[in-house]
């Protein structure tokens, strides 16, 4: 428990740092990830729940890697192949 919220806070701290939407989408997974094994576990709701969750999140992250990669001008990147450099 104590190193996912480390891990959550080094890759907010990076994200912020060094500013990149791809890494911003990457962390807000993270988050997901981090809200359904919580729900589940901690919380003991219903797995109901747990899939509206998953849903969600899957969708979300369709969604920011679509804008993310199609747009890239709309970020004011140069490359495409800038994505996912760390």
């Amino acid at each position: 428990m104590v190193l996912l919220v480390f891990l959550l806070f080094f890759f907010i701290g990076i994200s912020i740092f060094f500013y990149t939407p791809m890494k911003l989408v990457i962390c807000m997974e993270f988050l997901y990830v981090y809200l359904i094994f919580s729900s589940q576990r901690f919380l003991a709701l219903g797995m109901n729940i747990g899939m509206y969750i998953m849903i969600f999140s899957a969708a979300e992250g369709i969604l920011g890697l679509t804008l993310v990669m199609d747009t890239g001008k709309f970020f004011d990147l140069k490359h495409k192949s800038n994505f996912g450099f760390f």
